[in-house]
Protein backbone atom coordinates (compact mmCIF):
# COMPACT_ATOMS: atom_id res chain seq x y z
CA UNK A 1 0.00 0.00 0.00
CA UNK A 2 1.36 3.67 -0.68
CA UNK A 3 2.67 5.30 2.00
CA UNK A 4 1.18 8.82 0.61
CA UNK A 5 -2.15 10.75 0.80
CA UNK A 6 -3.73 13.22 -1.40
CA UNK A 7 -5.13 16.09 0.78
CA UNK A 8 -7.40 18.69 -0.22
CA UNK A 9 -6.50 21.54 2.62
CA UNK A 10 -9.53 23.28 1.92
CA UNK A 11 -11.02 26.72 3.56
CA UNK A 12 -14.05 25.20 4.96
CA UNK A 13 -13.34 21.54 4.58
CA UNK A 14 -10.38 19.43 3.80
CA UNK A 15 -10.67 16.21 2.29
CA UNK A 16 -7.92 13.14 2.24
CA UNK A 17 -7.77 10.23 -0.30
CA UNK A 18 -4.84 7.61 -1.28
CA UNK A 19 -4.58 5.32 -3.62
CA UNK A 20 -5.75 1.62 -3.59
CA UNK A 21 -3.75 -0.56 -6.00
CA UNK A 22 -5.70 -3.59 -6.49
CA UNK A 23 -4.91 -6.82 -8.87
CA UNK A 24 -6.62 -5.57 -11.77
CA UNK A 25 -7.30 -1.88 -11.34
CA UNK A 26 -6.00 1.08 -9.37
CA UNK A 27 -8.40 3.35 -7.66
CA UNK A 28 -8.17 6.74 -5.70
CA UNK A 29 -10.79 6.40 -2.46
CA UNK A 30 -11.61 9.12 0.20
CA UNK A 31 -10.38 8.71 3.61
CA UNK A 32 -13.32 9.22 5.82
CA UNK A 33 -13.20 10.96 9.07
CA UNK A 34 -13.68 9.28 12.20
CA UNK A 35 -16.97 10.08 11.57
CA UNK A 36 -17.60 8.57 8.72
CA UNK A 37 -17.81 11.48 6.73
CA UNK A 38 -15.93 12.38 3.71
CA UNK A 39 -14.42 15.63 5.48
CA UNK A 40 -13.64 17.32 7.57
CA UNK A 41 -14.28 21.07 8.46
CA UNK A 42 -10.81 22.45 8.71
CA UNK A 43 -11.14 24.23 11.91
CA UNK A 44 -8.83 24.12 15.13
CA UNK A 45 -9.98 25.40 18.78
CA UNK A 46 -9.01 25.30 22.18
CA UNK A 47 -11.78 24.30 24.88
CA UNK A 48 -12.39 26.53 28.21
CA UNK A 49 -10.44 22.93 29.64
CA UNK A 50 -7.41 24.05 27.56
CA UNK A 51 -8.18 20.77 25.22
CA UNK A 52 -6.94 20.94 21.38
CA UNK A 53 -9.94 20.06 19.09
CA UNK A 54 -9.99 19.76 15.78
CA UNK A 55 -12.59 19.09 12.93
CA UNK A 56 -16.33 18.83 13.61
CA UNK A 57 -15.33 19.22 17.76
CA UNK A 58 -13.56 22.56 17.01
CA UNK A 59 -16.30 23.67 14.79
CA UNK A 60 -19.10 23.03 17.11
CA UNK A 61 -16.80 24.24 20.24
CA UNK A 62 -18.29 26.63 22.50
CA UNK A 63 -15.65 28.37 22.69
CA UNK A 64 -14.59 32.05 21.38
CA UNK A 65 -10.67 30.33 21.13
CA UNK A 66 -10.99 29.02 17.39
CA UNK A 67 -10.32 29.68 14.02
CA UNK A 68 -12.23 27.94 11.22
CA UNK A 69 -10.20 29.16 8.11
CA UNK A 70 -6.54 29.42 8.75
CA UNK A 71 -6.10 28.86 5.00
CA UNK A 72 -7.36 32.30 4.46
CA UNK A 73 -4.33 33.79 6.04
CA UNK A 74 -1.79 31.14 5.45
CA UNK A 75 1.34 32.89 4.52
CA UNK A 76 0.44 36.45 5.74
CA UNK A 77 2.92 36.82 8.57
CA UNK A 78 -0.36 37.34 10.57
CA UNK A 79 -0.10 35.73 14.09
CA UNK A 80 -3.56 33.24 15.15
CA UNK A 81 -4.48 33.97 19.10
CA UNK A 82 -5.48 30.83 20.90
CA UNK A 83 -6.13 30.73 24.43
CA UNK A 84 -4.18 33.60 25.26
CA UNK A 85 -1.16 32.63 23.04
CA UNK A 86 0.35 33.81 19.47
CA UNK A 87 1.06 30.79 16.92
CA UNK A 88 2.00 31.51 13.58
CA UNK A 89 -0.73 30.65 10.92
CA UNK A 90 1.62 27.92 9.55
CA UNK A 91 1.44 26.12 13.42
CA UNK A 92 -2.26 26.12 13.37
CA UNK A 93 -2.19 24.59 9.86
CA UNK A 94 0.41 22.04 10.65
CA UNK A 95 -1.74 20.95 13.58
CA UNK A 96 -4.71 20.50 11.42
CA UNK A 97 -2.98 18.76 8.54
CA UNK A 98 -1.23 16.30 11.78
CA UNK A 99 -5.02 15.17 12.61
CA UNK A 100 -5.87 14.67 9.46
CA UNK A 101 -2.98 12.05 8.73
CA UNK A 102 -3.57 10.79 12.01
CA UNK A 103 -7.01 9.79 11.73
CA UNK A 104 -6.50 8.35 7.52
CA UNK A 105 -3.69 6.19 9.29
CA UNK A 106 -5.90 5.10 11.71
CA UNK A 107 -8.23 4.41 8.96
CA UNK A 108 -6.40 2.62 6.47
CA UNK A 109 -4.19 0.82 9.06
CA UNK A 110 -0.64 2.58 7.55
CA UNK A 111 1.94 4.79 8.24
CA UNK A 112 1.77 7.82 5.72
CA UNK A 113 4.94 10.26 5.41
CA UNK A 114 4.61 11.98 2.19
CA UNK A 115 1.73 13.84 0.57
CA UNK A 116 0.24 16.05 -2.72
CA UNK A 117 -1.62 19.06 -0.95
CA UNK A 118 -3.78 21.53 -2.89
CA UNK A 119 -3.73 25.14 -3.22
CA UNK A 120 -5.50 27.84 -4.55
CA UNK A 121 -4.84 28.64 -7.86
CA UNK A 122 -4.02 32.44 -7.06
CA UNK A 123 -2.13 31.27 -4.40
CA UNK A 124 1.95 32.99 -4.79
CA UNK A 125 5.33 32.16 -3.32
CA UNK A 126 4.62 32.95 -0.09
CA UNK A 127 1.11 30.96 0.64
CA UNK A 128 2.38 28.00 -1.17
CA UNK A 129 5.64 28.12 1.12
CA UNK A 130 3.19 28.42 4.35
CA UNK A 131 1.69 25.26 2.88
CA UNK A 132 4.91 23.24 2.40
CA UNK A 133 5.90 24.43 6.20
CA UNK A 134 2.91 23.08 7.54
CA UNK A 135 2.90 20.03 5.63
CA UNK A 136 6.70 19.11 6.22
CA UNK A 137 6.22 20.40 10.33
CA UNK A 138 3.38 17.62 10.31
CA UNK A 139 5.87 15.19 9.44
CA UNK A 140 4.95 15.31 5.74
CA UNK A 141 7.35 15.06 2.82
CA UNK A 142 5.09 17.54 0.21
CA UNK A 143 5.71 15.27 -2.83
CA UNK A 144 3.61 18.29 -5.21
CA UNK A 145 1.70 21.46 -4.90
CA UNK A 146 -1.31 21.00 -7.44
CA UNK A 147 -3.32 23.46 -7.97
CA UNK A 148 -6.85 23.38 -6.57
CA UNK A 149 -9.01 23.35 -10.26
CA UNK A 150 -6.19 20.84 -11.90
CA UNK A 151 -6.68 18.26 -8.84
CA UNK A 152 -10.59 18.88 -9.54
CA UNK A 153 -9.84 18.11 -13.47
CA UNK A 154 -7.90 15.03 -12.48
CA UNK A 155 -10.61 13.53 -9.93
CA UNK A 156 -13.14 14.01 -13.02
CA UNK A 157 -11.02 11.73 -14.50
CA UNK A 158 -10.12 14.02 -17.34
CA UNK A 159 -7.05 12.37 -18.45
CA UNK A 160 -8.20 8.92 -18.85
CA UNK A 161 -10.96 10.64 -21.31
CA UNK A 162 -7.60 12.47 -23.10
CA UNK A 163 -6.00 9.40 -23.69
CA UNK A 164 -6.47 8.88 -27.44
CA UNK A 165 -5.73 12.41 -27.91
CA UNK A 166 -5.62 16.67 -26.48
CA UNK A 167 -9.10 18.05 -24.97
CA UNK A 168 -8.77 21.95 -23.47
CA UNK A 169 -10.56 22.18 -20.92
CA UNK A 170 -12.28 25.07 -18.53
CA UNK A 171 -12.49 24.37 -14.76
CA UNK A 172 -14.25 26.43 -12.37
CA UNK A 173 -13.54 25.79 -8.79
CA UNK A 174 -15.99 27.28 -6.21
CA UNK A 175 -14.24 26.92 -3.02
CA UNK A 176 -15.22 27.47 0.48
CA UNK A 177 -12.81 30.41 0.63
CA UNK A 178 -11.73 31.22 -3.03
CA UNK A 179 -13.02 31.07 -6.67
CA UNK A 180 -10.70 29.85 -9.17
CA UNK A 181 -10.36 29.49 -13.15
CA UNK A 182 -8.10 27.22 -15.23
CA UNK A 183 -7.53 26.81 -18.51
CA UNK A 184 -6.24 22.96 -19.22
CA UNK A 185 -4.29 21.06 -21.72
CA UNK A 186 -5.32 17.35 -21.00
CA UNK A 187 -2.86 15.40 -23.64
CA UNK A 188 -2.44 12.07 -23.76
CA UNK A 189 -3.34 11.77 -19.57
CA UNK A 190 -0.97 14.50 -19.08
CA UNK A 191 -2.26 18.05 -17.57
CA UNK A 192 -0.55 21.35 -18.71
CA UNK A 193 -1.81 24.29 -17.33
CA UNK A 194 -2.59 27.09 -19.93
CA UNK A 195 -3.99 30.02 -17.71
CA UNK A 196 -4.41 29.97 -14.11
CA UNK A 197 -6.34 33.11 -12.19
CA UNK A 198 -8.70 32.85 -8.85
CA UNK A 199 -10.12 35.60 -6.58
Amino acid sequence: MANYVGIDFGTTNSVVAHLVEEPTRVDIQIVRSSLGLDRTPSAVAVSRDGEWLFGQAAKEANTQHKVLSVKRILGTGQNVDLAGRGYRTEAIASLLMRHLVTAAEKRIGAKIDSAVVTVPANSKGLQRNATKIAANTAGLRVLNLINEPTAAAMAYGLGKASSGGSLRVLVYDFGGGTFDVTLLRAHHGIFEELSSRGL
